[in-house]
């Protein structure tokens, strides 16, 4: 039998015998847990006037065959930066429901453990829910990175900016891109800095703008490629 159906009852025994009129039946049951599974032993013993008796034996294996069946599995996940511009992969097992025909306390595992990095590579990872016979089940999860700040527009050009907010100097990460040009545009939406930047970490210093909101704007060289971000110094 698979787990979690019905069990019939005992059938109720009816034994005879050839000289006593009256034959006395016992009835017991076990219930042994064999490799994950269930065996249920039912054992009726008839037993005559003269301690003559009979056994009968029923064996019910109850098999757990059926995977856990996930309810809610998040499509994407966004991966935030720390204060030092890394990445916190964090356990996102609280983010999985899933419940199990037989097993009650279900195990969480995940592709990518916790950690903290600056590889924006690995675009996915799979959660995999497994129970107490090993029957499994997964999901794919794509990870989002955050870019620093608050993303306007999506970042085709893959670069990191930190800390934001900050006083005014902001490291810019260009990950992908050999050179870009950096603009800032204030709340009127008037250019108030321009820069050049290189592949890997640029240190831009704008503590000479006032304290308030600004619009970065980073363009590749080929004039084609914008990545928008708002900017906050305090």
């Amino acid at each position: 039998m698979v787990c979690g159906a019905i069990i019939p009852l005992p059938e109720n025994i009816v034994a005879t015998d050839n000289c006593s009129d009256t034959v006395e039946i016992d009835f017991t049951e076990t219930t042994e847990d064999v490799d994950c599974n269930s065996v249920i032993t039912r054992t009726w013993i008839a037993t005559d006037e003269c301690d003559n008796f009979s056994i009968l034996t029923q064996t019910i294996m109850i098999m757990d065959t059926v995977a856990p069946e996930i309810s809610i599995c998040p499509d994407e996940i966004l991966i935030p930066l720390n204060e030092d511009g890394l990445y916190e992969i964090e356990d996102y097992s609280d983010l999985i429901e899933a419940e199990d025909n037989c097993t009650e306390e279900l195990s969480i595992s995940q592709s990518l453990e916790p950690s903290i990095t600056d590889d924006t590579s690995i675009q996915s990872l799979t959660i995999t829910i497994q129970d107490e016979c090993g029957n499994s089940a997964s999901c794919d999860v794509a990870l989002m990175y955050e870019i620093g700040g608050n993303l306007i527009e999506k970042n085709p050009l893959e670069f990191n900016l930190f800390p934001n907010p900050s006083n005014g100097s902001f490291t810019i990460d260009l990950l992908v891109l050999s050179d870009a040009k950096f603009k800032i545009h204030n709340s009127l939406g008037q250019e108030v800095a321009q820069l050049n930047l290189v592949n890997g970490k640029n240190v831009v210093n704008l503590e000479n703008l006032n304290t308030g909101l600004y619009i970065g704007y980073i363009r590749g060289e080929d004039g084609n490629k914008t990545g928008i971000i708002e900017l906050i110094i305090e």
